[in-house]
């Protein structure tokens, strides 16, 4: 993964590197204080970069194959993966750990957070979106999935 600096794009240089995946990156999404950058790739893995440091901060492993989507919510604590697993997780940022997993029944090509973090979408590959509720009380509790 490559971060670009538009002052020196059009002179070859790259403003930051990252080599830490094993297969290509499908996915990638700025925290929203534009510290961190979260990536997912076909090596299954879920990826959180620091921008400041340069450095990888951690590694979220739980899923079993292709990556397509990750996000953070839009408060930063959360981040949802998502993939050719038929899963979409819900990771806590701060603890590094799957909180809620949904099955969907194909392939998840996307999700997106509701912008008050209460609720997400997926998208899948059996050309339907889900939205799945997130607990205001118990906030990693996942309600329930409509078709």
């Amino acid at each position: 993964m490559k971060i670009w600096d538009n002052s020196l794009l059009w002179q070859g240089h790259t403003f930051q590197s990252y080599k830490q995946h094993s297969a290509p990156i499908k996915s990638c999404n700025f925290s929203c204080d534009n510290k961190l950058i979260v990536t997912g790739s076909n090596d299954t893995l879920v990826k959180i970069f620091n921008v400041i440091t340069k450095k990888s901060v951690s590694t979220l492993s739980a899923h079993t194959n292709w990556l397509k989507c990750t996000r953070f919510s839009n408060d930063g604590n959360l981040i949802i993966s998502c993939g050719d697993d038929k899963k979409s997780i819900i990771w806590d940022v701060v603890k590094e750990l799957p909180v809620q997993t949904y099955i969907h029944p194909g392939f998840v090509n996307c999700a997106r957070f509701h912008p008050d973090d209460t609720c997400f979408a997926t998208s899948c590959h059996d050309k339907k979106i889900r939205v799945s509720i997130i607990n205001i009380t118990n906030r990693f509790t996942i309600l329930g999935a409509k078709n």
